[in-house]
């Protein structure tokens, strides 16, 4: 196993962060709203480059701008970088002939809803989840099963009974965010485990997204779903990107792998219309960033620590009444916002009234009204002007 993260490396300064040079940025962050508003809701980090991947950029420009599609949807390298990675960080031993390129992890999700359910069964979601869970679940004509996680003491926990009886009614895939998105829950062996059994006894079909993974906070640490056992990995498809922990969500690359011998020779018998074109830069840069890039991931988790310590003090000092469970992993922070009272929701009061964007909890399912997800992907001094202009939005009241 990877060591706890030590301290920030000294090359890697994260608080050198400034919101003028941000906004010059042409990402969907800072571009979706007006200048005067302060963005802190898609999941995109504000920090420069990991040095490998510019290296890698500019390796590619050398020669010639090498930008295309990868040639017949394989590419070897990723496949040995991610298995490398895999293997140090979280002791998963991953055979690289097994590991499919995807364009991203969201098309996979979607290639097993429409390859393993029919219209009008029901895809079983651990709400509040990522939202495009949801979208691609309506969108592909299927019907949502949301069994909420459970607020626990300092965690989130998986409601196993819920998620028995919504397997025992005949729903037979699974999406699981592991780490979870929104909440920042990284489960453990343990709960992880349980719910395994649970889909060996009604034949459950499970997609893990696992993109966070590598974002785990000490001392969580990352269990791969499929790694539970050969019975467990033969009903997984796992997904896996570098794009989130390495903030290059727009180079399109991902990989899958896939337990189930049939479904694996199903998927890689789709041809790239339907599996997603990745592009030769986006897996330069996984290369580069599987390979060469844990040193700036250490230090970024070390900084994401410091952060995630200093939005608790603001939250205290100035929302006292947001409730929240700290993540253990990601640089979301799921806020509970209920008491404050905000109509017609705590997001778009804080954006109309305090000029910051965050995103609205309603979207990551039926529990998450009331709710906001803050991204503190940045520095200490942005994530004071975040909590600022929140707490400008509410009301004073009587003393």
């Amino acid at each position: 196993m990877k060591p706890p993260p030590g301290p920030a490396h000294p090359e890697f300064d994260f608080d050198l962060v400034d919101l003028e040079h941000l906004r010059q940025r042409r990402s969907m962050k800072w571009r979706a709203y007006p200048a005067d508003v302060l963005p802190a809701w898609v999941a995109e980090m504000d920090f420069a480059v990991a040095p490998p991947i510019a290296e890698a950029v500019r390796e590619s420009l050398a020669r010639g701008g090498d930008f295309g599609y990868a040639v017949d949807l394989v590419a070897p390298e990723l496949s040995e970088a991610f298995s490398g990675f895999a293997a140090r960080r979280w002791g998963w031993a991953v055979d690289p002939d097994r590991v499919i390129l995807l364009r991203d992890v969201m098309r996979g999700v979607e290639l097993w809803i429409e390859g393993f359910t029919r219209p009008g069964d029901g895809v079983v979601v651990t709400s509040p989840v990522y939202y495009p869970f949801l979208d691609a679940t309506r969108a592909a004509g299927r019907r949502l099963v949301e069994v909420p996680v459970i607020p626990g003491t300092g965690r989130w926990e998986l409601d196993l009974a819920g998620l028995d009886a919504a397997f025992a009614a005949g729903n037979k895939l699974l999406l699981l965010c592991n780490p979870h998105n929104p909440v920042g829950r990284v489960y453990t062996a343990a709960e992880l485990q349980a719910l395994a059994e649970l889909t060996q006894r009604h034949d459950v079909r499970v997609v893990s997204d696992e993109i966070h993974a590598p974002l785990v906070l000490p001392p969580a640490r990352h269990v791969p779903f499929a790694s539970l056992g050969p019975q467990i990995e033969a009903r997984t498809l796992t997904l896996h990107s570098a794009t989130k922990a390495w903030g290059m969500a727009g180079l399109h690359a991902a990989v899958a792998l896939v337990g189930d011998p049939a479904a694996e020779s199903w998927l890689r018998g789709l041809t790239y219309r339907h599996r997603g074109a990745a592009g030769i830069l986006g897996i330069d840069t996984s290369v580069a960033a599987f390979n060469h890039g844990e040193p700036w991931l250490d230090a970024l988790l070390a900084h994401l620590g410091k952060v995630l310590d200093h939005l608790g003090k603001q939250l205290i000092e100035r929302l006292p009444d947001v409730e929240w469970i700290p993540p253990e992993g990601t640089y979301l922070a799921w806020l509970d916002c209920r008491a404050l009272g905000l109509e017609p929701s705590p997001q778009q009061v804080f954006l109309k009234r305090g000029k910051v964007a965050l995103n609205d909890g309603a979207a990551f399912g039926r529990t998450g009204a009331g709710f906001v997800r803050l991204n503190f992907g940045t520095s200490p001094a942005i994530v004071t002007e975040i909590v600022e202009r929140m707490a400008s939005s509410v009301p004073l009241r009587p003393s």
